[in-house]
């Protein structure tokens, strides 16, 4: 007597609302959905690879739907097997007592319900082995994280790079040629400071002499008034710091 065998390659329907299956398919175990069911609650969301075996030559598969939730759907064979002694040209399943033709014996699909057919089974690759529909996905998702890890490590890499230039520069000794001598007033007069960091630094270790010292150097402002009438100095002593806000006009003497 032939019975059938319902294996579900490819199954993803919509998942459950509220505990309910919207989208779903149910298998009967005979000519009309009058029939028993064979699975033991309406079937909806992802399941994998499952075979369903009917006690009679006959089965419906009942499929319902709505308007909402797109998936991918599913994918079924039916096989029709043998209850008893198999005969020649048949593969007997373990559990199921159920026989099948030999040329489904390791086909790479479960119709004994037991998976006994696929049992010890060498496939050739590529022919024999198929590629599980959520493997692509799954693939896409690690390159993608493994692309996005790179991305941050040498964002990561860069700033820290930046970051150390950038103390590095800061902490470098002015030259003589970045200190300003100009002329300036208290109107115009500003503090000086580290030089503006741009695209590059120079290398702190070059030419980092630092500003001209002051160790005891003043300027004596003498002012000589004619000798005939009186005789009178005037001597100002102008430091280095009252050289860098201002300047004097007169004449400037040894």
């Amino acid at each position: 007597m032939y019975i059938l065998a319902f294996f579900l390659r490819i199954f993803e329907l919509e998942s459950k609302v509220s505990g309910a299956c919207v989208d779903f398919v149910n298998i009967y175990d005979g000519i009309s959905t009058a029939s028993s069911t064979i699975n033991t609650s309406p079937l909806c969301g992802v399941i994998y690879r499952t075979t369903y075996l009917s006690t009679s030559n006959a089965m419906t598969v009942y499929f319902e739907t709505d308007k909402t939730g797109a998936r991918h759907g599913f994918d079924y064979v039916f096989v029709a097997v043998t209850t008893g002694t198999c005969n020649s040209g048949q593969f007997a399943c373990n559990t199921t007592g159920v026989c099948i033709p030999e040329d489904l014996h390791c086909s790479t699909q479960d119709e004994c319900a037991d998976n006994s057919d696929e049992t010890g089974c060498v496939y050739d690759f590529p022919d024999g082995v198929e590629l599980d529909p959520n493997a692509a996905l799954i693939i896409g998702l690690c390159v993608g994280l493994l692309v996005a890890l790179v991305v941050v490590s040498l964002f990561g890499y860069y700033c820290y790079r930046h970051h150390i230039r950038w103390r590095f520069f800061m902490r470098r000794p002015l030259t003589v040629d970045e200190v300003v001598h100009e002329e300036t007033t208290h109107f115009n007069a500003y503090p000086v400071t580290k030089v503006y960091y741009k695209e590059r630094f120079q290398d702190m270790y070059i030419d980092a002499k630092g500003p001209p010292v002051y160790n005891g150097a003043v300027a004596t402002h003498i002012t000589k008034r004619d000798s005939a009438t009186a005789s009178q100095v005037s001597s100002d002593v102008i430091s280095a710091e009252d050289l860098s806000t201002s300047t004097r006009k007169d004449s400037i003497y040894a």
